[in-house]
């Protein structure tokens, strides 16, 4: 294996642009991928996550013999989507803009139905759409006339790319991208350290999944600040899974960025279907305001 090819395989990893070239946004992936796996940092915004491989991403599936069916799975995109975008439905179209860039030193756009952003897989992203967009889209000719985006912080005040991103959002291609793509880069990591800690019950892959999106994972450093162990290791499920989320938005509600403080309705929606022991969500619950049956 050549150098080249070992640099575009850490970059993969890390969610940095593989072009196979080490340079300064490389390095600035690894160290934030090290932050986020080991803990080093609060994270403010989305991460650099890892990113499964190709073939691990198209042969994925449930397991039928556990509770996690395509019905909970469903209700975890929905609810993700109003967290995110304010509608269950999600709005593929949607670009936000928020002082979160770089722990809250700028702005970045965020995009798309579960919103993902420019310090995180917003590339991967638009790279996947230019790549299948037809030869003569102006739409994706557009797009990519500014990518990477990654470093570019006045990106956000571009009224010719956000109007592209928004009618990029209305394509069937699009939207078809962004179901696969926030399953392949945040669902299925989710899935699977749900599974592999051994939890079961769907409220639990809802809150697990919603770090994952949030916050690039099940952040350490929260663990680190309550006692209860997750199934796989002896703990009580339903307990591991209370204090994970009283302990997050105590975070969240005392951050130093507002941005961040704003977010609580999330906890609060987990916090609701826990006192209500809607384990198994099968009872309707309310995210954000919005209904999710």
């Amino acid at each position: 294996m050549t150098t080249r090819e070992i640099t575009k395989r850490i970059q993969e990893a890390v969610g940095a642009v593989a072009d196979g070239v080490w340079g300064k946004n490389t390095a600035d992936a690894v160290w934030a991928y090290i932050q986020v796996t080991e803990g080093k940092e609060e994270q403010t915004d989305e991460p650099q996550i890892k990113e499964e491989t190709v073939q691990e991403s198209q042969n994925w599936e449930l397991d039928p013999f556990d509770a996690i069916t395509p019905e909970v799975h469903r209700k975890c995109i929905q609810t993700l989507n109003v967290f995110e975008t304010g509608s269950p439905e999600g709005d593929y179209s949607n670009v936000s803009i928020y002082k979160d860039g770089g722990g809250g030193a700028y702005y970045q756009i965020t995009y798309g139905a579960s919103q993902t952003t420019q310090d995180g897989n917003l590339d991967k992203l638009l790279y996947r759409y230019v790549d299948a967009a037809a030869d003569d889209s102006a739409v994706a000719a557009m797009i990519q006339r500014y990518l990477p985006t990654k470093d570019n912080r006045s990106l956000y005040k571009n009224d010719s790319f956000i109007a592209a991103l928004k009618r990029a959002g209305n394509e069937p291609m699009m939207q078809k991208l962004q179901d696969e793509f926030f399953d392949e880069v945040y669902f299925i990591p989710a899935y699977k350290w749900f599974k592999e800690n051994g939890f079961a019950l769907p409220l639990s892959m809802l809150v697990i999944y919603d770090s994952f999106i949030h916050s690039g994972g099940i952040l350490s450093f929260l663990r680190k600040r309550f006692s209860e162990v997750p199934p796989a290791k002896g703990g009580d499920e339903k307990a591991w899974v209370k204090s994970y989320v009283d302990t997050r938005r105590a975070w969240l509600a005392n951050h130093s960025n507002k941005v961040l403080r704003n977010t609580v309705y999330r906890m609060d929606t987990m916090q609701a279907c826990i006192k209500a022991e809607n384990w198994d969500l099968s009872s309707p619950y309310k995210a954000n305001g919005k209904t999710i049956a």
